[in-house]
């Protein structure tokens, strides 16, 4: 039984990782700080389990929770794009990245899959 949010797997997964990201960024070159790559995978890692939490305050409306999950899942794609710019600018290495990008695609697929079943 679900009683939060907290209770979906892909929610602690994409938490999980939005921490893994953010303390990636922290060390990337100043140049990618206050405004660049960095923010930018900053706010989109840390959107997708905060759009989930904010879908489930509104999981008795079904289409307002499954826009959410959608969000969800396109900020994860958002995260995937993020990822290769930081692979091929060099300030992530190729296992990293293909452990990333495998988590996220993962995290995408189990929030859409979710998102079908919903039914209230």
């Amino acid at each position: 039984m679900l009683s939060s949010f907290r209770d979906l797997d892909f929610y602690r997964d994409a938490y999980q990782l939005g921490l893994e990201i953010h303390r990636f960024t922290l060390g990337l070159p100043r140049c990618e700080q206050m405004g660049g790559l960095a923010t930018q995978m900053q706010r989109a890692s840390k959107r997708i389990p905060a759009v989930i939490a904010e879908g489930w305050g509104r999981r008795e409306n079904p289409r307002e929770f499954k826009h959410f999950l959608a969000i969800a899942a396109s900020s994860g794609l958002e995260m995937q794009v993020h990822l290769d710019y930081c692979r091929d600018l060099g300030y992530l290495k190729s296992e990293l990245h293909d452990d990333w990008q495998q988590r996220y695609d993962s995290v995408i697929r189990r929030t859409i899959a979710f998102s079908k079943r919903w039914e209230r």
